[in-house]
Parts: structure tokens; sequence; C-alpha cells
């Protein structure tokens, strides 16, 4: 809107312009009557080529706004769509995480029933496949949480674009 203002006021600048007013005045306290002027003006634009030039960079200057504007919204798009599928990246991690912990628990259950039924025999190897799941049970959970930290990162980015969205009504 801004762009094409200007470019509406370059065009008018190059056109002819009519001006009308009317005065009074009074240049001595003896004189016994005021004197009223009536007044015109008349403003005929000379180089019409630069007014021309104005209003040519007016109308340019409005196309790159208007270029400006869809390069954003298609920046806007872009994230939209990095959002969502981040967003399904996330929920996918979840489930992965879920099952991991179900089959991981499962595991643990079994490993520690060998120990106490084992005794101190394999103990110490019992004992690190049992840190090791507990591990793998811990990446998953990180995974996971990286996964949704990233998602909420990138629908974050979207409230960048609000304002367009806000004062721009097609």
């Amino acid at each position: 809107a801004e762009a094409q203002a200007r470019e509406e006021m370059a065009r008018s600048r190059g056109r002819p312009m009519v001006g009308l007013g009317v005065g009074w005045e009074r240049e001595d306290l003896d004189m016994p009557e005021d004197g009223v002027m009536a007044m015109v003006e008349v403003s005929i634009p000379l180089y019409r080529d630069a007014y021309r030039a104005e209003a040519r960079a007016a109308r340019e200057g409005r196309t790159a706004a208007q270029r400006q504007l869809e390069a954003e919204r298609l920046r806007a798009g872009m994230l939209v769509r990095r959002a969502q599928r981040a967003r399904a990246q996330a929920d996918q991690a979840q489930r992965v995480a879920d099952d991991v912990t179900t089959r991981v628990d499962a595991e643990i259950v079994a490993l520690r029933s060998q120990m106490a039924a084992g005794g101190a025999m394999g103990g110490r190897d019992i004992l690190m496949r049992l840190f090791d799941r507990l591990d793998a049970r811990s990446q998953a959970r990180i995974a996971a949480i990286n996964a949704r930290a990233e998602a909420d990162t990138m629908a974050a980015e979207l409230w960048r674009f609000i304002p367009i969205t806000q004062t721009e009504r097609p």
C-alpha cells in the first residue's frame, strides 16, 4: 500500500497544479478599508522525464515489495512444513523410546532374576549387561527429548511471521 501511494504521489507531481487563495491586508491603521487579495497559482512541470523516472522508480519499488512479501510467504510455508515434519519425527522418536523402554524394562527384570538365581557366578557379566540396557533406555529417551525440542524450536520460528499474516489481507 505504501509503495502504491509513493507511485501515485510521483505521478501527481508530474501533472500541472493549480492553487487558489484569498487573503486580506491592512497596511496602516489609519486606512478605513482593508485590502482583499485574490491569488491564483499555476505550476507547470517542465522536466516531465524526471517525474516519469520518479514514477517508474516508485513502480519498481512496489514490485520489489510485492516480491519480497511473496518470498516471506514462501519462507513461512517452508517453515510450516519443516515444523510439521519435525513434529512427526518427534512423535516417532517418542514411540520408539516407549517401545525401547518397554523392551529394556522386561530385559532388566530378566537380568535381575538371573543375578538373584546365579549368585556370584557371572554376576559381573550380568551387571555389565544390566548397565548396557539402562544406557540403551536412557539413549532412547534422550533422542525423544531432543526430537521434541527440535520440533518446538521449529514451531517457535513460525512466530516471526505473525505480523505478516495479521497485517496482510489479500
